[in-house]
């Protein structure tokens, strides 16, 4: 028979009764199932009673995956519709399924049927387990460890460290004359750092002496090494004749000389090119025996006495009263501390002395103290305390210290650079 009026061809599976068709047909073909969902099939009225309990019974028994589909039970054998429900099937749409296909009599008959007792089939044979493959770890091979990156050691004193620079500079424009020597050394400090203000140690070296042998001599290297923070040193060459045993400085006592020197030193320095004397803040002069007639030069001769915060002369007192414009001039800052005059003397003793008992009386002049003023003459074996110089301003020693290899005089240098610039600048 013909499905009802109000189902389409789409929606149910039909198929006609005859002697060849029955509902088994379709129930255990080997169409997918899950199709079947809310299709009808329709069967003769009396084929129905013959076949629903042996189709039943082979849809549980043929082991064909129907998990728990049943023919519906209120069907009876009549001309309407017997549904098969399956609770696997996929979603209906509206009563019907949206897969749903018409099949023609002549496709269901090339599908086997399992009722059919000329097709046999075979019982399903146990899946065979298949073991897993072993996993096995994979096998720790040795290879060389490679060395650690070289990194900048960061800690909250030397942050990033970078190390200080020492360079000689030739052939400069405006230095104290034509040579082979070097116009000037500079050493740029680790960790510089452009942006900030500048601390300019300015060495003159004695009679004997060049610019790069001074360096050596004196290790002012190694003096320098815990300088404060931005601190720049040259030792500029201030003789017409190096190493000489002469005072003749050449074209170094023209006015702006050294000025000019410094700022090509810089202009010409990995580091410090584009800064100048104008990016200095502070200048501490330090003369060496002959090297007293340098720092007379660079103190009055340059535009640069107010930066000047600190003069040491190092046994060169040869012009006892080269140092007293400047140290009158400088009275109440050198009694308030804010810049600093240390003498250490040997052969100079005497001329060192005077200078002492000058420079209180300025401060008598002045109506200053004259209790920052400190004098170690007595002890002349021993280097002056370090806390000492830090706490007087003004400061006298008289030394017969040594270092291995060098007098009394030579030794000076050695013994006190450092002191001197880590008591302040």
């Amino acid at each position: 028979m013909a499905a009802s009026s109000n189902q389409r061809p789409e929606d149910t599976i039909i198929a006609k009764a005859g002697a060849d068709t029955s509902p088994a047909d379709v129930v255990n073909s080997r169409t997918p199932l899950s199709r079947f969902t809310d299709t009808a099939l329709t069967t003769s009225q009396d084929s129905f009673a013959r076949e629903k309990e042996r189709a039943q019974g082979s849809v549980d028994m043929k082991g064909l995956g129907l998990h728990k589909f049943q023919i519906a039970e209120n069907a009876s054998a009549t001309s309407a519709p017997i549904s098969i429900e399956n609770p696997f099937a996929e979603k209906s749409i509206s009563g019907r399924h949206v897969e749903a296909r018409t099949y023609e009599k002549s496709s269901v008959k090339d599908i086997p049927n399992p009722f059919d007792q000329s097709v046999r089939f075979e019982p399903t044979k146990p899946v065979e387990k298949v073991p897993s493959p072993q996993v096995t770890a994979p096998v720790e091979v040795a290879r060389p460890v490679a060395p650690p990156l070289e990194r900048p050691r960061f800690d909250m004193e030397h942050p990033f460290e970078q190390p200080a620079k020492s360079v000689e500079l030739h052939n400069l424009r405006n230095g104290s004359g034509q040579r082979e020597t070097a116009d000037a050394v500079l050493r740029v400090p680790a960790n510089f750092d452009p942006t900030k203000p500048i601390h300019l140690v300015v060495y003159n070296h004695g009679y004997g002496d060049t610019a790069s042998s001074s360096y050596a001599n004196a290790k002012l290297d190694q003096q320098f090494h815990d300088a404060p923070p931005n601190t720049i040193l040259i030792v500029p060459e201030w003789q017409a004749s190096p190493a000489s045993r002469t005072g003749a400085d050449g074209r170094f006592g023209e006015h702006g000389r050294f000025k000019n020197l410094v700022d090509e030193a810089f202009s010409k320095t990995p580091g410090l090119q584009g800064l100048n004397t104008n990016n200095i803040d502070s200048i501490a002069l330090i003369g060496h025996s002959a090297g007293f007639k340098g720092v007379e030069r660079e103190l009055y001769n340059n535009g640069l006495s107010k930066k000047v915060n600190s003069i040491t002369m190092l046994d060169a007192m040869y012009d006892p009263t080269g140092m007293d414009p400047w140290l009158r001039n400088n009275i109440q800052a050198l009694s308030d501390g804010s810049k600093r005059f240390v003498n250490v003397s040997n052969d100079t003793f005497p001329q060192s002395r005077a200078q002492a008992g000058r420079i209180k009386e300025m401060l008598r002049a002045a109506g200053l103290p004259s209790s920052n003023v400190y004098e170690d003459y007595n002890n002349s074996g021993s280097v002056m305390d370090l806390n000492k110089l830090q706490q007087h301003s003004i400061a006298f020693k008289y030394s017969e210290a040594t270092v291995p290899g060098k007098g009394e005089h030579m030794s000076i240098p050695n013994l006190y650079v450092r002191r001197v610039t880590l008591a302040g600048l």
